[in-house]
């Protein structure tokens, strides 16, 4: 490879979650000795599994430019380098980033790997980044993809009019996400972002992490180097004030003043909001358009519906669908989507949500093909005794008539009256768009942003929100915010005091902010002291509404340890 001749800068942002016992993990490798260990992983070993990839031995990157790097695929096209990861890891929000140096040019018509990392749940399941050359007739990109079951990919036009990458120079490539959202960096600026109203569903790890190369065989290795990488489930740049700074070396530790519950921190309030439930309607399941099949479950085999009607009424049957369009006649494609069905299913009623009685169960359940002949659309229908109902539901219980791992989908349901006519449907939701949500202190220190990981007080404009550190530690400046990504508006703190401690029984004020307005981070400093305890009294949010708090941090620079 030549050497580098200009310096470019890539990040794909994503935000992960936590190892099994909460705290937050890391993973950093500097590939500066030959044996290619990593400088910790939290996850697991250090030691790494490779198959034709090499150490190499000549300067590395522009952060750290001692020699050693990994050489993935130059010399062995076939090569591979896995380091383990847990399978009890969540990664549903992290940061992942690395630099590479390309071995090869815009134009080379390829799907050439920087990092997978596959989730449980099969091959539509993983988190990754590559450059994508098949993409189109004409086109290539660089591309970060999130897959839960369905791509949600970035990606950002490769070649002379996009972003040029060149053989022979070094980039600073990184991923991370959160739940609701993905970011993708290039030279240190946001280059593509997309923020998603229902959460990402991201399963646990399948057991590695595969650097320069693929998981399944798709695609090719990197054909380049790649040096200082760094796996965490933090969301380092999860909000627009923070973004990579790359030509900085790795540190072998998690940033200070992040999730302080791992350092032995507690929180506490002076009230906290009770639990809510939140759904979200599936217009695809009740829209009348046959064809748009839609994945009901948060795991393989097993998920659920729930039918909400306009008004109780008397039920008596449900009807439903894997695919539901015409399969025979003058418009019909000729066949009948079989795979996928439900095997093993529960039909419930409900008048309150609370208190479900089952009306029909099916064990092993199978087409028919003598009443598949009679049908012009594969749809299927559950009779029972008339029940009064306000909401009925269909729970897969076993797995399904498709391989193991499958995961369950449905296409149209509807919930038939005792007279045998349809049921005015109000909404249809699912295990995936059901989310009992709460907002214990303790989610304001936890490492981790959005609108799932949030303290809410009970009380209308005001609250108090205490963080307890394990020791005392030299602070001098607080950062806080409502929405750190700026999705999240209701009970943004507006007027805030700052009180701080030795010993968590005598306070003094140490800085305040007023007519805030925006609930993305926002930062106080003061003269650094000992403290034990820090305590944000707000006295009043920007609409009314009772303050709420994603993440409260303890930013280096004030921080004179």
């Amino acid at each position: 490879m030549n050497p580098p001749t200009a310096l470019h800068v890539i990040a794909l942002v994503c935000i992960s979650g936590v190892t099994a016992s909460g705290a937050p993990g890391l993973l950093v490798c500097h590939f500066d000795t030959p044996d290619l260990r990593a400088a910790v992983n939290d996850f697991g070993a250090i030691e790494p599994t490779v198959s034709g990839f090499a150490y190499w031995p000549e300067p590395g990157c522009p952060a750290d430019p001692t020699p050693g790097a990994l050489e993935a695929g130059i010399a062995a096209p076939g090569g591979s380098f896995t380091l383990p990861i847990g399978r009890e890891t969540s990664l549903s929000q992290g940061t992942l980033e690395m630099w590479v140096k390309l071995d090869w040019d815009f134009g080379e018509r390829a799907i050439r790997n920087f990092v997978t990392i596959p989730l449980a749940g099969g091959h539509w399941n993983s988190i990754g980044a590559c450059h994508h050359g098949l993409i189109g007739p004409k086109s290539e990109v660089f591309e970060s993809n999130i897959m839960d079951g369905l791509d949600h990919p970035l990606a950002v036009e490769a070649g002379p009019d996009g972003l040029n990458w060149r053989k022979g120079e070094w980039h600073h490539l990184a991923i991370c996400w959160t739940e609701h959202s993905q970011r993708l960096f290039g030279d240190g600026k946001l280059l593509s972002a997309a923020d998603y109203r229902d959460p990402l569903q991201i399963t646990p790890p399948t057991g590695k992490l595969y650097i320069g190369c693929g998981s399944t065989g798709m695609g090719e290795a990197l054909r380049g180097l790649v040096d200082e990488l760094r796996l965490c489930t933090l969301p380092l740049y999860a909000g627009m004030e923070s973004i990579p700074v790359p030509d900085r070396r790795l540190p072998d530790n998690l940033p200070p003043g992040l999730a302080l519950t791992a350092d032995g921190a507690t929180a506490y309030a002076d009230s906290t909001a009770a639990d809510v439930c939140t759904e979200t309607d599936v217009p695809a399941l009740h829209n009348g358009a046959y064809g748009d099949e839609t994945r009901i479950g948060l795991f393989p085999e097993t998920g659920d519906v729930t039918i909400t009607l306009a008004e109780s009424c008397e039920v008596a049957g449900l009807v439903w669908s894997r695919d539901g369009r015409a399969f025979a006649g003058p418009d019909g494609q000729g066949w009948a989507r079989a795979d996928s069905l439900p095997r093993d299913f529960v039909v419930e009623a409900s008048r309150d949500g609370e208190t479900w009685t089952e009306l029909a169960r099916r064990e092993r359940f199978k087409i028919d093909p003598r009443e598949l002949a009679k049908m012009t659309a594969a749809r299927f229908t559950v009779s029972f005794e008339p029940v009064s109902a306000q909401q009925v539901r269909m729970r897969i219980i076993g797995d399904t008539t498709a391989k193991i791992g499958q995961w369950p989908l449905l296409d149209e349901v509807q919930v038939l009256a005792a007279d045998g006519t349809p049921a005015r449907i109000a909404q249809v939701t699912t295990e995936r768009t059901r989310f009992q949500r709460s907002f214990p202190p303790g989610k304001a220190i936890d490492g981790r942003v959005g609108e799932q990981s949030l303290w809410k007080s009970a009380t209308p404009g005001q609250g108090e929100l205490t963080v307890v550190l394990a020791e005392p530690k030299m602070i001098g400046s607080v950062s806080w915010s409502r929405s750190r990504e700026g999705l999240g508006r209701e009970g943004t703190p507006a007027d805030v005091i700052i009180e701080v401690s030795s010993d968590g029984l005598g306070w003094e004020q140490a800085a305040s902010r007023y007519g805030i307005s925006e609930p993305t981070t926002c930062s106080v400093s003061f003269a650094p002291r000992q403290v034990k305890s820090v305590r944000l009294r707000i006295l009043r949010t920007t609409d009314g509404a009772p303050p709420a708090i994603d993440e409260v941090t303890f930013p280096a620079g004030g921080d004179a340890q």
